[in-house]
């Protein structure tokens, strides 16, 4: 079965037929949903892999952090290069690269060859921003925090479902096979993309960005996306920090087993997962800067009063701490693409969305390793610190309009 043809160029978003958008929309969301299980099958098991191999913790923490690293390289190259040749290509190309990534890293007999692998794979990432553009593509801005949202459930599924599946796999077959199953699952996914995927971009707001501004243009020229930027940045510097002090403090304050902590951070997942049908609801009755900055208040405080709940009351306040920063999270990631995309010029989607990608990215090389040394100095250090960042984040998103009419 052939993809659909692409939507004629003067019919923009909001004249697309709806039920025509909504089937893409659904072959796009399973794309993602497709590639962020993959992530998730690796994730846990990544580590004692590395150490298989002579790897120090040191070393995996460099070999986690080469992953975003990566994905802060290629995010913007991506989607500028989406902007160019169309979405379509650049997802096909890059669930393939991330096959081979895995085919590497299940053949892996060396440490180098499984950088190999993680750095491959975390350039195949970085399609994030593509696919966020071509949802744009499709959706118009009043409905994109809604539409955005469905890429953190996809998140939350990945790392509910994931996990386990990688358990499972590594524990019957060994770690190596994991990297062949989830190759196998990116073929199934290029196999999806190719016959059902269609290309979401306007040949004619193809042809439009030729004026010689530079990649860089918008965040010189749009204030507004300077700061939601700067946002975006603290947000995740602040969220990231949980997979890795949150898993240290679960069990070193609470007592939690690996098991146990497994669970915690299913619950995440679920709740990630469970609340985005309520943002599209949400961003239209009160606006998309009223949620983001709703959500940001979760994170922080999620977050912050972890190291001074006690520990007999785990239960009854780290969980519910723990629910509302999941809430946070979903609540920030979708608005905040969605107010970045409203300010941005239809020709710019992929490369400004990419920027963005690169912003989270960058956070996330540096909030993981920062936090774990603050960890070592102070248990309540980080979280404070954490807190701290947030605040400065609500301050910067309060400052941006609350109703921006899009540029596009």
């Amino acid at each position: 079965m052939a993809y659909a043809p692409q939507i004629p160029s003067e019919v923009g978003p909001d004249d697309a037929a709806p039920s025509s958008n909504k089937a893409a929309i659904g072959i796009l969301m399973l794309t993602i949903f497709l590639d962020l299980l993959g992530f998730g099958v690796v994730i846990p098991l990544l580590p004692e892999y590395a150490r298989s191999f002579g790897a120090t913790a040191g070393v995996v923490g460099v070999l986690v952090a080469g992953y975003s690293l990566m994905q802060f390289i290629f995010g913007p190259i991506l989607g500028a290069l989406s902007d160019r040749i169309g979405r379509r290509p650049v997802l096909l190309g890059t669930i393939a690269i991330n096959g081979v990534a895995f085919i590497i890293f299940g053949l892996a007999g060396t440490l180098a060859m499984l950088f190999v692998a993680r750095l491959v794979s975390g350039i195949a990432a970085a399609n994030l921003s593509v696919a966020q553009a071509s949802l744009a593509d499709m959706t118009p801005p009043s409905e994109r925090a809604k539409v955005f949202g469905l890429i953190g459930a996809a998140f939350g599924m990945g790392f509910v479902f994931g996990p386990p599946l990688g358990a499972l796999i590594a524990g019957t077959l060994g770690s190596a096979a994991v990297g062949f199953c989830v190759a196998a699952l990116c073929a199934l996914n290029f196999v999806s993309a190719f016959l059902f995927l269609r290309e979401t971009r306007d040949t004619k707001a193809a042809k439009a960005d030729t004026d010689g501004r530079g990649v860089f243009a918008s965040l010189r020229e749009v204030p507004a996306i300077r700061r939601l930027f700067a946002v975006m940045f603290l947000f995740t510097l602040g969220f990231s920090v949980m997979p890795v002090i949150g898993a240290l403090i679960f069990a070193d304050r609470f007592g939690l087993t690996a098991v146990q902590i497994g669970y915690v951070f299913t619950l995440i997942g679920v709740a990630t997962a469970a609340v985005q049908a309520a943002i599209g609801p949400l961003a239209k009755a009160f606006g998309e800067r009223s949620v983001l900055l709703i959500g940001l208040v979760f994170v922080g405080a999620g977050i912050a009063v972890l190291p001074f709940v006690p520990v007999e009351m785990f239960l009854w306040i780290g969980l519910p701490a723990l629910v509302i920063y999941a809430f946070g999270h979903a609540f920030v990631y979708p608005t905040l693409t969605a107010l970045v995309a409203a300010e941005t010029e239809e020709a710019r989607q992929g490369t400004v969305l990419g920027q963005l990608q690169a912003a989270g990215s960058l956070a996330l090389v540096i909030g993981p390793v920062g936090a774990g040394y603050l960890y070592d100095a102070s248990v309540r250090v980080p979280f404070m610190i954490t807190g701290v960042v947030l605040l400065i984040a609500i301050v910067i998103a309060g400052g941006h309009p609350r109703n921006r009419i899009p540029t596009s």
